[in-house]
């Protein structure tokens, strides 16, 4: 997967190189596009022709919150962190 978390302006560019890569999805942090849906077409075009699933989200991980969550576990105020993880 690919993460398209830049400045909102860089999102259709990149989601377009992103593609040539063919990674199995690409996710882009909203807003996908300018409110003139300027480059969505061509978005549209060059992935219609691909198995690439493009979703468009805000990704948590880069919020001002997660990275308090970071700071407080890199100074150990708040204990361990687990992960859990699925295989396919």
């Amino acid at each position: 997967m690919i993460l398209v978390g830049t400045p909102p302006e860089h999102h259709i560019p990149i989601a377009r190189e992103a593609i040539e890569e063919a990674p199995q999805a690409i996710l882009i942090e909203k807003p996908l596009c300018p409110p003139t849906l300027e480059g969505a077409d061509a978005l549209a075009r060059a992935w219609e022709a691909t198995d690439v699933r493009i979703y468009v989200g805000y990704e948590y991980a880069l919020s001002k919150a997660a990275q308090k969550v970071e700071q407080y576990l890199g100074e150990k105020a708040i204990g361990t962190a687990a992960l859990l993880a699925r295989s396919q």
